[in-house]
């Protein structure tokens, strides 16, 4: 008697972990995520809704013992995929805001310089609006050198004034991309503490399997 009770149990937790492995392998077989792919967070989010369908699939079952550990085992791998899409987001949130930060620093100097540029035109164009052939064609040595005067005093405000142009549309860029960097820079503070948040419960849950 006591021989078939010891091969009963025997085969039960057979059968129990030959249905935790398959629980646990089904998802992880079908979606197999490389970290570095392209499409590597997608993966994990289409790997973390297999594992609640299945967890979801085993709450609708019969209350037993098997079921309650491939419960709490599917909340364990979820969670564990939770942490993995936050921290390649925050990961890829690092990289955006380093190629913001180098960006920006480009930004700066080429505006710096553009207004530097601007400030010669502008004092050059205010100094050339004060010789005598601005007003006075007889002031000029020729009918011809009044025309190139008169055409390189435009083409110097043309110039000036596209130059106005770069520099005020550097300076919305400089703006906009400082802007950004900080959206990016408050998006990855809150990932982080959804990321603490995440190992938290994971903690949890670990913590309740050692308690069955």
């Amino acid at each position: 008697m006591r021989r078939l009770l010891n091969l009963f149990l025997l085969s039960l937790v057979f059968l129990v972990s030959i249905n935790g492995r398959a629980f646990a392998e089904d998802c992880d077989q079908k979606y197999k995520c490389n970290e570095g792919d392209d499409k590597y967070e997608s993966c994990l989010e289409n790997l973390e809704g297999c594992w609640q369908s299945e967890v979801n699939r085993v709450q609708s079952e019969a209350n037993t013992l098997q079921s309650a550990i491939n419960i709490i085992n599917g909340q364990i791998r979820i969670q564990s995929l939770k942490v993995q899409q936050t921290v390649a987001e925050i990961n890829s949130l690092e990289k955006e805001i380093t190629e913001l930060s180098e960006r920006i620093e480009g930004l700066g100097i080429s505006l710096n310089r553009l207004s530097e540029i601007l400030i010669k035109r502008i004092r050059q164009s205010y100094k050339q609006s004060r010789l005598p052939y601005k007003n006075n064609i007889f002031a000029s040595q020729s009918f011809n050198d009044f025309v190139s005067q008169y055409r390189y005093m435009n083409l110097a405000q043309d110039q000036t004034l596209d130059l106005m142009k770069k520099t005020e549309l550097q300076r919305l860029t400089y703006n906009q991309q400082k802007e950004l960097k900080e959206t990016k820079q408050q998006e990855i503070e809150k990932k982080r503490q959804e990321l603490q948040s995440q190992k938290n419960i994971n903690y949890f849950y670990k913590g309740s399997t050692n308690d069955l």
